[in-house]
């Protein structure tokens, strides 16, 4: 191990779990079972290294990619594995992530010696606030009192080293999901291309309803493009993808600005502001995922309301989008 590895270690041991009580035997088969239990929300290159640390003593060091929801599920499952038999007492320690009360603090997570609740941690921050975090992701302040004290080690031997298993059925699941994900983008490029299409040669030679016109239905049609590229994230995560969405959203740009010059329609300043949105969120959205994934560790999930860290993120592209896109037409 390199030295600035035990340096960083000693320092402050980042998704390290010490534990007393137990074999190191069944300790490590629950920690095989967990890692097995969640391999699909786990990085396939995730380690987790198993110490020994004295007389029925252990310690657990978890990837430090692994996020605080993993962290406080490891911890639970720890004190409580399936079919294992076994009481022990583990103090967690983490660097908070995703709640904001949380945020950049050093966290102590454990369970209570007298816990009837078995779907919970308590987390004891630098400061000694003391919080009950439950396993749907509230969060609520404890009357649980603890007083925070960080803890160090130096390994003396070798550790056993357990590793994500990514099985052929995993890598067969990923392909047929990427697939469809490339079917879904195909389809949905094809259907607003077409809808635009048919507005054109259609809705704008013949309809004569005011609410069915030409205008609003592009103006439908634009807000709708990127509100599926806000909300569908996972077909921006493929770089193709990615320049081919920017592509499609330069055409309908430009199938605006063509409109305009040839004198045959002139788009309101609201509609404009639509078209300009999905471009503008593709500028928004690349830079703003790769620094995501560098802080975080993981790659952002807009759907992902209780978390702050993809909250905050949502929050960015949303409204860099919409409020950069009037800007420009104001």
């Amino acid at each position: 191990m390199a030295h600035s590895e035990l340096k960083k270690e000693e320092n402050f041991p980042v998704n390290t779990l010490f534990i007393e009580g137990g074999s190191r035997v069944n300790i490590k088969k629950a920690l095989r079972q967990w890692i097995d239990s969640y391999t699909s929300q786990l990085h396939p290159d995730f380690v987790f290294k198993l110490y020994k640390n004295g007389h029925g003593k252990h310690i657990i060091q978890a990837d430090e990619r692994l996020d605080n929801t993993l962290f406080y599920f490891l911890v639970n499952y720890m004190t409580y594995p399936v079919g294992i038999d076994y009481k022990v007492r583990i103090e967690g320690f983490a660097i908070g992530t995703e709640t904001a009360k949380l945020q950049d603090r050093e966290l102590l997570v454990f369970i209570s010696e007298v816990d009837q609740e078995y779907d919970h941690v308590l987390i004891v921050t630098e400061d000694n606030s003391c919080y009950k975090m439950e396993l749907n992701g509230k969060l609520s302040e404890s009357p649980n009192a603890r007083i925070y004290r960080k803890r160090s080690f130096v390994m003396t031997e070798e550790p056993d080293i357990l590793k994500v298993k990514v099985s052929e059925k995993k890598t067969k699941d990923n392909s047929a999901s990427e697939k469809r994900i490339e079917r879904r983008f195909n389809i949905g490029v094809y259907l607003f291309m077409g809808c635009h299409a048919l507005n054109f040669f259609v809705i704008r030679l013949f309809s004569i309803d005011k609410d069915f016109s030409f205008g609003n239905i592009s103006l439908f049609l634009f807000f709708g493009l990127s509100t599926w590229f806000y909300i569908d994230y996972q077909i921006l995560r493929s770089e193709k993808r990615y320049l081919k969405s920017f592509g499609l959203s330069l055409i309908f740009l430009l199938y605006v600005y063509f409109l305009y010059e040839q004198d045959i329609f002139h788009f309101d300043k609201i509609t404009i502001a639509a078209a300009i949105s999905t471009p503008l969120l593709l500028l928004i959205q690349w830079p703003i995922r790769l620094l995501f994934i560098l802080l975080v560790k993981r790659e952002p999930q807009v759907e992902r309301r209780t978390n702050f860290a993809d909250m905050l993120y949502s929050f960015i592209l949303f409204f860099g989008m919409l409020l950069g896109s009037l800007l420009i037409v104001s």
